[in-house]
C-alpha cells in the first residue's frame, strides 16, 4: 500500500488553551501544499516492524507512534497484527513548519 502525506502551511495559528494531558488546543487556517511524502507500507510476515527512511529518522517518530496506538487497540479486542515494512521517502522538511515530522 501507498499512502501520501501532504505538506500544509499555518496561515494563522492561535494557542488556545494548554490541556491536562499538556497538548494545546489550536485554532488554525491552514492551507495544503503540493509537497508530499511517500509511506510504503508491504506486511513481511514476522512479529515486528522495520521503519525505514531516506532520511534521518528520530526513534519516536509518528510512524512508529502510530503502530504503537494500532497493535495496542487490537490488544484491547483480542487481536494481534502481523509485523510490516514501512518505507518514508521523505520530501517534506522537518521542523520548518509543513506538518514534515
Amino acid at each position: 500500500m501507498k499512502i501520501y502525506a501532504n505538506a500544509k502551511v499555518n496561515l494563522a495559528l492561535d494557542v488556545v488553551r494548554r490541556r491536562a494531558d499538556g497538548y494545546h488546543e489550536l485554532d488554525m487556517v491552514m492551507a495544503p501544499l503540493s509537497l508530499k511524502d511517500t509511506i510504503d507500507i508491504t506486511p513481511n510476515g514476522a512479529d515486528t516492524d522495520r521503519i525505514t527512511c531516506d532520511a534521518s529518522l528520530p526513534e519516536t517518530n509518528t510512524v512508529t507512534k502510530a503502530m504503537a496506538i494500532l497493535r495496542e487497540e487490537a490488544s484491547c479486542q483480542g487481536r494481534t497484527i502481523g509485523g510490516y515494512d514501512i518505507h518514508i521517502t521523505k520530501r517534506i522538511p522537518e521542523q520548518a513548519g509543513l506538518a514534515g515530522g
